[in-house]
């Protein structure tokens, strides 16, 4: 089972060295049946069981199709999976619209920050001395790729990038230190049952429709 790396208190980068994430990225070099299996598998844990707590979130992010190298046109969207007590879903996907992002991948890496960001929040008010585990499914092979091992390099993509890894890398750190795990794992595609993947992938791209509408009544 991968373990959480340490990483020193004052992360300090050097010569292409990055800080370390404290998180497990599952492998997506599997096959689409694979990868579904193991998202039900982690749906179908329990939430809460005595004070341990998961929190499972779907991300996603959309891009305007004809959007410029580097003018991308779009949004990304977050779905916590939150059900009743008698296993209906209840979640609802939170959208943000971005008029100009470097690229669709950036788009993506904020989506699952932005999920981060929000079980750290949680937590902040939430009974302390508590543990868990933060899943996030993501369908962009790219970024988890960025995350994993290829964040080094100064292509425009990467650089792009760095400043969102960065901020990621606090917060897995606080995560950590309150005894959370985060697993980011891929998720094949749109057209499957997983729910709160599916929710924010809709929203994404709803969102980036109607306010690039807005924007372009506004500009014409």
């Amino acid at each position: 089972v991968p373990t959480f790396l340490p990483m020193p208190s004052t992360p300090v980068r050097f010569a292409n060295e990055f800080p370390q994430l404290l998180a497990r990225i599952e492998d997506h070099d599997v096959d689409r049946h694979t990868a579904l299996a193991y998202a039900n598998q982690v749906l179908a844990l329990p939430r809460e069981d005595g004070d341990l707590l998961r929190f499972v979130y779907g991300v996603d992010g959309s891009a305007r199709p004809d959007s410029d190298a580097d003018h991308v046109h779009g949004a990304f969207a977050i779905c916590l999976d939150k059900r009743t007590k008698e296993g209906g879903f209840v979640g609802e996907a939170q959208g943000f619209f971005v008029d100009k992002a470097p690229s669709i991948q950036w788009l993506e890496m904020m989506a699952i920050t932005e999920a981060v960001q929000q079980t750290v929040l949680r937590l902040r008010l939430s009974t302390p001395h508590r543990h868990g585990e933060v899943y996030i499914f993501s369908d962009c092979i790219s970024v988890l790729d960025f995350m994993r091992k290829n964040h080094h390099g100064k292509t425009r993509h990467k650089l792009a990038l760095t400043p969102v890894y960065d901020n990621m890398v606090k917060l897995s750190e606080e995560l950590h230190q309150q005894g959370f795990k985060l697993i980011i794992a891929w998720i094949p595609g749109h057209k499957h049952q997983i729910t709160c993947h599916a929710r924010s992938d809709e929203k994404s791209r709803n969102l980036r429709r109607r306010c690039q509408m807005k924007l372009d009544e506004l500009r014409g």
